[in-house]
This record gives C-alpha cells, sequence and structure tokens, in this order.
C-alpha cells in the first residue's frame, strides 16, 4: 500500500464512519495502522541500510585499523537490523 492509499483511505474513514458498523470501522483503522507501521519499518530499513552501506565505503579509504572499525560499524548495523526484524 502506498502512502497515497494510506492518505486515502484515512480520509475516507474519517468521512464515512458515522455511516458505518463498529466493527467495520474497527477494521478500516486496524488496516491503516498496519499500514503506517509498514511504511515506517521500510523506511526505517532503507536508512539502516544507507548507513551500512556508507561505512562500507569508509572502509576501504584507510588503513587496517580505519578499515576494521568501519567494517565493525557496518557489520553492527546490520546485526541490529537482522534482531529487530524477527
Amino acid at each position: 500500500m502506498s502512502i497515497d492509499e494510506v492518505i486515502s483511505a484515512a480520509y475516507r474513514y474519517g468521512s464515512s464512519r458515522r455511516f458505518e458498523s463498529e466493527e467495520r470501522s474497527d477494521k478500516r483503522m486496524s488496516t491503516l495502522r498496519t499500514a503506517i507501521v509498514q511504511h515506517v519499518a521500510e523506511a526505517v530499513a532503507r536508512e539502516r541500510e544507507g548507513c551500512a552501506k556508507m561505512a562500507d565505503e569508509y572502509a576501504t579509504w584507510g588503513g587496517s585499523n580505519f578499515y576494521d572499525w568501519f567494517k565493525k560499524l557496518a557489520t553492527a548495523i546490520r546485526a541490529r537490523a537482522g534482531k529487530e526484524t524477527k
């Protein structure tokens, strides 16, 4: 679901909630909440991978200590992503 679909669903929810059952209203809100959570998770994952890629790139610039530190940073970033997505 795109962000435009999320916004549209929120608008439709606000416009129609007084004419629908409470069960249907709850389902619509649940769907909307799920879509928002998904969008946030995807954005966080993109940012995290961008940081890890930058650390990988910096690791190639210097001597062995410089390289090791940035390699460890990239590994730690990706390891945290693995823990948060499970």
